[in-house]
């Protein structure tokens, strides 16, 4: 019986480190991108599309603002209650 991939939604403000995320999950046979965002205002339109299991934050994520964080609050709802 086959295990089923792990589904990821990968957010990340600076484009090289998305791809390097990106290309290194990718080569995980457990592990499925979903979608992509760099966009923090896009971010939960965007997760409640793809519908991942993980949401995986880059490194550089939040750096322009401790705000940014008020965007994550509704990705939790649909995926935790």
């Amino acid at each position: 019986m086959a295990l089923q991939k792990c589904r990821v939604f990968l957010y990340e403000m600076q484009p090289v480190f998305m791809t390097g995320m990106f290309a290194s999950l990718k080569a995980e046979p457990d592990i499925q991108v979903v979608g992509q965002c760099s966009d923090a205002h896009a971010l939960p339109a965007m997760c409640g599309m793809a519908v991942p299991d993980v949401v995986i934050f880059g490194s550089t994520s939040f750096s322009n603002s401790p705000h940014e964080l008020e965007n994550v609050t509704p990705l939790k709802a649909p995926f935790w209650d």
